[in-house]
């Protein structure tokens, strides 16, 4: 596995202690890290095109859509980004944004964005039967002056 630039670890049999040992590959595998940056991959197109902009890290530098520096995981840090999704195209677009380092994912948000030929939400009976219970209790208090 070396020849394709794979890093193997041994583990023992148990389910649990396999889990364990891939776990802490990865962990190892992120203990370092030089960017910060997010994005959706490609799947917003082509009917939402979305952009980043780093606008903050607390060290290292904003470069472009990337914070970039030398980063060890034992020490929080704070990034900021702006993430301007632009509509490109007519219809129901679903698709995730991502959170990456050094280009792995490590964290996912969902997001959709209904096309225009889509129907309003109605309003849930919920607050149709408030509307009335309140138009009730107005009518009450009229009559009982």
């Amino acid at each position: 596995m070396a020849e394709l630039g794979a890093i193997t670890f041994s583990s023992s049999a148990t389910p649990g202690s396999i889990v364990d040992d891939v776990t802490a590959g990865i962990v190892e595998g992120f203990s370092e890290y030089e960017t910060v940056s997010v994005g959706d991959l490609g799947g917003g197109g082509p009917l939402i095109s979305v952009s980043a902009v780093c606008t903050g890290a607390d060290i290292g530098a904003c470069v472009g859509d990337s914070a970039v520096g030398e980063y060890d995981r034992s020490v929080d840090r704070t990034f900021t980004f702006d993430v301007t999704f632009t509509r490109t195209g007519a219809g129901t677009s679903v698709f995730d944004t991502f959170a990456l380092v050094d280009g792995g994912i490590v964290a996912t948000e969902a997001d959709r964005f209904p096309g225009p030929d889509v129907a309003p939400v109605p309003l849930p009976a919920a607050a149709w039967m408030l509307i009335a219970g309140l138009g009730g209790m107005g009518l009450l208090r009229r009559r009982q002056k």
